[in-house]
């Protein structure tokens, strides 16, 4: 996703996040270098796009509309044993037309990340039976996309899988050694839930793993959705969930300043009508989240997702869709709401 206008400091909000924060400057970004004309330290934002499931026109669409920054495509699990593919429709993840569809991304100006996991799975850690094979499908995709970034999303009964993500963790630290070693750094980030009290000690526990293994973790992305006890507020609980992040992100990291753990706190939203019933994230959320996000200087956002940033066919579905928000919005009004509000 990308589209480049100039971002702009914006005087801290302390009233919305509370005094659990402090407010800093923002990013240093992961990935692709910044854009001329962009100022450096906005957040960026950088939606998740379900590789088998959208019309390229539409993205398109989203760079000249939206203004994005790039996008995280998911996700790339486990097919048959510990063989990679992606989650819709089970297509080799190195598959040469997937391959061709995200140069052709890149020609155009998006930059992409690639996720691994993702809550419908089955998680590649749990299907490799050792981390040197986990490694080698990890590196299979790294070395067919060559992402500055890659993002695990590790989430339900797949984040308790102790076996599981030791294995994780030491393929990831193999695979990151080998891209030091080839000149090519790779960025690994965290994408996890949110508890009532913040990233659940499961995830905890697996980011201290990683990080006395020596992974080097570039953010600990919370997923802002799917909260399940009656949020009111959407666009509030965010904040309160980011405030949450960074505390974490001070533990993990006491040598970093307080602006330098705000950068690695990334926010993930689920647009529209999310799993659980009568939840429901809205444009207004979503206006809070961006502001908050430039305030605080979080590295980057995200949302759940492209192809589920437009209006559904009337009437909507009973449930909600891989398709469309559940919402009445324009075409890709949460990207734009994001990008915008962060300028």
């Amino acid at each position: 996703m990308a589209g480049w206008l100039i971002g702009t400091a914006r005087a801290p909000t302390v009233a919305r996040v509370g005094a659990c924060v402090a407010l800093s400057g923002v990013l240093a970004g992961c990935g692709a270098s910044e854009p001329a004309g962009r100022r450096v330290g906005t957040p960026k934002v950088y939606p998740y796009l379900e590789v088998e499931s959208t019309d390229p026109q539409d993205l398109r669409r989203v760079r000249a509309d939206a203004r994005v920054d790039g996008l995280i495509l998911a996700f790339v699990v486990a097919g048959e044993g510990c063989r990679p593919v992606w989650s819709r429709g089970g297509r080799d993840a190195t598959d040469a037309t997937v391959q061709a569809r995200v140069a052709a991304l890149r020609s155009a100006g998006i930059p992409v990340r690639i996720s691994f996991g993702g809550a419908g799975g089955p998680d590649l850690a749990s299907g490799c039976d050792t981390a040197t094979a986990l490694a080698t499908a990890y590196r299979a995709v790294v070395d067919a996309y060559r992402p500055d970034s890659i993002d695990l999303d590790v989430e339900g009964r797949t984040l308790a899988n102790r076996a599981g993500n030791a294995r994780r963790v030491a393929a990831l630290l193999a695979v990151q050694q080998a891209a030091a070693r080839a000149e090519r750094p790779l960025a690994v980030s965290y994408t996890l839930p949110a508890g009532h009290d913040g990233i659940p000690p499961d995830g905890v526990r697996l980011l201290s793993d990683s990080i006395a293994a020596g992974v080097r973790i570039s953010a600990v992305n919370v997923m802002v959705m799917n909260y399940g006890w009656g949020v009111a507020d959407l666009g509030d609980e965010a904040v309160r969930q980011a405030g949450m992040a960074h505390q974490l992100v001070r533990r993990l990291w006491p040598e970093l300043s307080d602006g330098d753990a705000w950068r690695r706190v990334a926010l993930t939203a689920m647009v529209g009508r999310t799993d659980v019933p009568g939840e429901i994230f809205r444009q207004s959320d979503a206006r809070t989240l961006a502001r908050s996000a430039a305030d605080l200087g979080v590295g980057w956002l995200s949302y759940w997702s492209v192809e589920r940033d437009r209006a559904c066919p009337q009437p909507p579905p009973a449930q909600p869709s891989w398709r469309c928000s559940g919402v009445s919005q324009r075409p890709y009004e949460f990207a734009g709401i994001l990008t915008a509000g962060i300028r």
